[in-house]
Parts: structure tokens; sequence; C-alpha cells
């Protein structure tokens, strides 16, 4: 299968928007998280946030860290409410089974000491809190839950370079049952598209290496780029 890092620190590049949601709907979320992995960015709203320049505590004694670079998320005292989490991903980490854990932490660079901690840290929460992630392929996944989503509450979807994964056809396949799904929200049923993937398959520069977070929400929103950054979120430009 391919190489799985399940990057925590991504989740600091999401947190704006998830932020951003929090506060403009004050409505229960339902995540969707395609390409999760081990599923260890299903606990963002735990984990405890540094930028540096700004903070956010979490419920937890995982902290994401990163260098800022311009001004600090809005609504960082907003208070998410999670109604319901689910996630898949094609070949996910079963954080009980050591070997399989021995072989996620394999694609970390031994001389990474506090990133190896991080991931010790996700994953023991991850484990404490029962996290499960469902095998399944994605577009077959989204299909079935966008079809029985909540009739209400905040649907959210989000990823972290997984588009990178499957073919071009799925990706066309999930983005037309995204904005299908989207078509049919309704104000008392939002819907929500937040990524953090390369700008290259949003129809920017093929060749450029960057990673940026998008966000786009239903009824009638149009997506917006939030910050860029690159594959490990080592740094996070904000407009």
């Amino acid at each position: 299968s391919p190489p799985q890092t399940n990057e925590t620190r991504r989740s600091i590049a999401l947190l704006p928007g998830f932020l951003e949601l929090a506060a403009t709907y004050r409505m229960p979320m339902h995540l969707l998280e395609l390409g999760a992995s081990a599923g260890l960015n299903q606990n963002w709203d735990r984990f405890t946030y540094d930028g540096g320049t700004w903070q956010r505590p979490g419920a937890s004694d995982v902290t994401i860290s990163t260098i800022w670079n311009g001004p600090e998320p809005a609504h960082l005292d907003a208070a998410p409410v999670i109604a319901s989490r689910a996630a898949c991903d094609l070949n996910p980490i079963d954080l009980t089974n050591e070997a399989a854990f021995l072989r996620l932490k394999s694609y970390t660079w031994p001389d990474q000491a506090g990133r190896l901690a991080r991931l010790d840290a996700a994953a023991e929460l991850a484990r404490h809190m029962g996290v499960r992630v469902e095998q399944a392929d994605a577009v077959d996944w989204l299909a079935q839950k966008l079809t029985k989503r909540p009739s209400e509450g905040l649907t959210v979807i989000y990823h972290s370079v997984f588009l990178v994964y499957p073919s071009k056809e799925d990706v066309a396949r999930m983005k037309r049952l995204i904005e299908e799904a989207g078509a049919a929200a309704t104000e008392t049923a939002p819907l929500a598209w937040l990524c953090f993937e390369p700008e290259s398959l949003f129809g920017g520069d093929r060749a450029s290496p960057r990673m940026q977070t998008r966000l786009q929400v239903w009824p009638g929103g149009e997506p917006r780029i939030l910050n860029e950054s690159d594959g490990h979120v080592t740094y996070v430009d904000m407009p």
C-alpha cells in the first residue's frame, strides 16, 4: 500500500476552516474524513495548537506547532460541537496492532524526535477515544454517507494530502458527489468541504510544490483559499 504518515501537523492548516465553520453556523458538526489512515486527525478539536504568536489550548497532551506567518486565525475562542465522527481509508491502520503502528512510525525519519513524540501522543489519544476508521473505497463510502447525511446540522467533508492517491477519474467522481450534495444543502443542513491539498489539483500551477487549505460551503458559498504551506506544514502562510 502507499506510504502513510497520518501527519497530525496538517490539522493546524485546517484549523482556521473548522473555527470559521463553528463560529458561522453555531450548530453541531457531522465530520466525514476521507483517507484517514489511522484516524489521528479525527481528534483535531482535542489538540493544543501553538502558532508562536498565538495559542489555542486543547483537552489532550497532543500539541501541534508550526511557524505561523500572518495574522492569527479568527475565532480562536470558538467551541466546535461535534455530533458525529466518521472516517474511511483503503488501508486503515489499526493502532491496537503493534506491528501496524510500527509500520506507520517507520515513515517518519528517525532524527525527527519531535514529530515522533507527536505521533505517539496522537496515537495514544486515538486509542483512548476509540477512534475507528472504516475500510472502504472513498468514492463509494462518500456516496453512501452523503445520501444518508443528517437532515439537521453541518456536515463537514475534510481531508489532507489525500487526493494525490486516487485516480483522476475517482477524484472527479468525488468532486461531483460533493457538488451535487452541496446543491441540495439547506440552511438547516448545510454542507462544507475543507481540504489541504496540492495547489495543482485545483487548477493552479502544475509545477508548484505548494499545498493550500481550501474551504467551500453550501448553500451559496464560493471556494476560498485560507492558507498555504508545504506537505508537512512546517510553516503556514496566511493571506
